[in-house]
């Protein structure tokens, strides 16, 4: 019942990034930036918004001792995470003229992957 609540509040958290993502990527993509410079550009945005909220509200790690390693961490999965969702955006416009969807599609599906790693590597819960 916990992973299911904490999936939950991940879930929430992901999608308030989301929007910032999703809302950061069509505005900067309408103001001409290229696909790929806008997701990336945006993601820094919504991984520093993930960061803290995912530690404060998914975790409900209110301490401060450990958030130095926490960012390593999560930033650094988060640097994985950027090109890997930049390039599988970048092959699949090849075929679909249509980045927004295109965006939405690849971020659906790597949500349950980064879900993962976050619970496992980065978030990690340590003795009081």
């Amino acid at each position: 019942m916990i992973l299911t609540h904490k999936f939950s509040r991940y879930a929430l958290i992901a999608g308030l990034a989301y929007l910032i993502d999703i809302g950061g990527f069509w505005i900067l993509t309408n103001l001409s930036f290229a696909p790929y410079t806008a997701n990336l550009a945006i993601k820094i945005l919504a991984a520093l918004f993930g960061f803290y909220a995912h530690r404060q509200f998914t975790y409900k790690i209110k301490h401060k001792a450990g958030v130095y390693g926490d960012a390593v961490r999560y930033f650094g999965a988060a640097l994985l995470y950027a090109p890997i969702s930049t390039a599988l955006l970048v092959f699949i416009l090849t075929f679909i003229n249509s980045p927004v969807y295109v965006k939405l599609g690849v971020d659906i599906a790597l949500v349950v992957i980064t879900y993962a790693i976050v619970s496992k590597f980065v978030f990690i819960r340590r003795p009081s």
